[in-house]
């Protein structure tokens, strides 16, 4: 049976998690714990507030370093990592507040949020406003209220090129290229994929690519054919060890279509925007959720 033991509270339900040491509690505070030999899951349930709250905890499911925020102090210590799920209904068969956690040794920290209506689906899981940018360059951008992606879009060339790009969904230390300086700086990260395809229903060039905060970075290539299959889905072991004059030709390839560094700087700034904003209406659905 695990124990848990106070230190970091979920606002509105008393909740504070990290693991300790097996022992045989049955409960938690409030919490009733439920432990059925065999399974993989430590649950834990409550009533209050005219709420029901359940909580589902993984066994140890990885490790990792703990990211430094403003409530702790900087740490490069791996810690054993659990995974946890908060469940909070509003009332019998009312929404439901759904947070997606990491219990570390003494911390616990949020890493998604969701909220679901009766029927379990989402209802406004990601939503954000009508930016002003439309265009970058020659490329026309597509920014749709409550997804997670950007796309750009432009003509030339008889090519049509399609770029979809995440908002930050991570961070790492910029590795150094032949086009680069060394740095060991971290920066957040954007997923991006570029599509590039020749005339009408032609062969298309697929680039997944880094955005750094001031360089685009290829990690992948394919090409597909007619038919969406891959002609030719890899070219080696890591596009960084690719010959040089190859890769090279690649970016002047890229760059010469407006796909290049200047890219990745704009993609920081909008998805910077969007992320800081989108936010600020995310705060306002929950302050009005815990307000009913």
């Amino acid at each position: 049976m695990v124990k848990f033991r106070a230190n970091r509270k979920i606002p509105s339900c008393g909740l504070r998690i990290s693991i300790e040491t097996i022992s045989s509690d049955k409960e938690f505070n409030a919490f009733m714990v439920e432990d059925r030999p065999g399974e993989q899951l430590v649950t834990l349930s409550r009533s209050m507030y005219n709420e029901t709250i359940k909580i589902e905890a993984t066994m140890f499911d990885g490790y990792g370093v703990v990211a430094p925020n403003s409530r702790d102090e900087d740490t490069d210590d791996e810690q054993l990592h659990i995974s946890v799920l908060v469940d909070i209904t509003k009332g019998e068969g009312g929404d439901t507040l759904e947070f997606i956690c990491s219990a570390w040794q003494e911390r616990l920290e949020i890493q998604k949020l969701y909220v679901f209506g009766l029927n379990g689906r989402s209802l406004q899981p990601y939503i954000g406003p009508d930016f002003s940018d439309k265009e970058f360059n020659a490329f026309m951008v597509e920014d749709r209220p409550g997804e997670q992606l950007v796309t750009l879009s432009r003509s030339m060339y008889n090519e049509t090129i399609k770029i979809e790009a995440t908002m930050f969904d991570g961070y790492g230390v910029v590795a150094p290229n032949s086009r680069d300086e060394d740095t060991d700086d971290e920066q957040l990260h954007i997923s991006v994929l570029v599509d590039i395809t020749k005339g009408e229903g032609g062969d298309t060039l697929e680039f997944i690519c880094s955005a750094w905060q001031e360089r685009l970075e290829i990690q992948k290539l394919y090409v597909f054919g007619l038919n969406g299959r891959s002609l030719q889905p890899y070219i080696g072991p890591d596009f960084r060890v690719v010959d040089k004059k190859l890769q090279s030709s690649l970016y002047d390839f890229l760059n010469a279509r407006g796909i290049n560094d200047d890219l990745s700087v704009f993609l920081h700034r909008y998805v910077w925007n969007k992320d800081k904003l989108e936010h600020m209406q995310c705060l306002k659905r929950l302050k009005s959720y815990v307000e009913r």
